[in-house]
């Protein structure tokens, strides 16, 4: 059974379009006021699914507001339910953040569909948050070990993991820079000069994109190894390529003040403990970090 509490902020005739969703496995608990709406939102919901809000469009959206806002905070969706008369009044309510709005009168096996619709969805944010909060617990856990990336996108997740658990807000920032790095310079041979003319070109993403699913690239891995210990993270990222004169690269000369790109390491450098290691392939990484 789903219980969906139900204010009538303004409508009157509209509950009776209400009756039958009763009796087809949703519980209406009727809120007789917003300050009730509130107070049963602040206190009770965990017993509740979702919030139907009957509102009238012509008192402005700053009357149903702070019960859009109290169901956000508790990861419940809010359907709003306007006259026919005034369904022009659809596209307020959902840019003050109503999950859907239905008119009533109307069809009841449509407000079943519609409300189910925001339970299932509301259900599926909060195990999304459920199994992130496990994820970074379960990470939290790590002593040492070895992590695989092949993708910008998987460098991001491990970069912003890092971040959320160190001291130093930025460091994901530099970490980040240096895994990309050891992507497309190491992994996917894009030389400086490469990367120069491409973004010039307006080709680097599509070139990056070919050469990930391209057969002699595609199967090429980076790695971070990770050592907490107290007070720290020490990663040790390590790419395929045959390295390059990271020397040139820790500070700004003035050939390359005005390049597009070449700042990665720059400020990973400023910002952590930046150690390479000949041939260049293979970084060490200090990182603060909480706990």
């Amino acid at each position: 059974m789903v219980t969906v509490l139900y204010l009538d902020n303004r409508l009157d005739s509209s509950a009776k379009s209400l009756e039958p969703v009763g009796d087809s496995g949703i519980q209406i608990e009727k809120a007789g006021s917003p300050e009730r709406a509130r107070e049963i939102l602040a206190t009770k919901a965990e017993s509740l699914d979702a919030v139907l809000l009957a509102w009238e469009p012509k008192e402005g959206t700053d009357s149903i507001e702070e019960i859009l806002a109290a169901a956000a905070a508790v990861d419940l969706k809010v359907v709003v339910v306007v006259p026919k008369r005034r369904s022009e009044g659809a596209e307020e309510a959902l840019d003050a953040g109503a999950f859907w709005v239905v008119t009533a009168p109307g069809d009841t096996y449509h407000l079943r569909r519609v409300l189910k619709a925001a339970v299932e969805t509301a259900e599926i944010h909060r195990d999304k948050e459920r199994i992130d909060r496990d994820r970074g617990i379960a990470l939290d856990l790590l002593g040492a070990g070895t992590f695989r990336f092949r993708t910008p996108k998987e460098a991001r997740v491990l970069a912003e993991w890092f971040g959320s658990r160190c001291s130093e807000p930025q460091a994901s920032v530099g970490v980040l820079e240096l895994m990309i790095n050891a992507i497309e310079h190491g992994n996917l041979g894009l030389s400086y000069a490469d990367k120069s003319v491409l973004l010039a070109e307006g080709l680097f993403e599509h070139e990056v994109t070919k050469r990930l699913t391209a057969p002699e690239y595609r199967e090429r891995l980076a790695t971070v190894e990770v050592d907490r210990q107290q007070g720290s993270f020490s990663l040790l990222i390590t790419d395929t390529g045959p390295g390059f004169d990271f020397e040139r690269y820790l500070t700004m000369d003035d050939d390359r003040i005005l390049d597009s790109h070449g700042r990665g390491i720059l400020m990973a450098n400023t910002t952590l403990e930046v150690e390479f290691l000949p041939p260049g392939n293979r970084v060490k990484v200090l990182m603060p970090c909480i706990g």
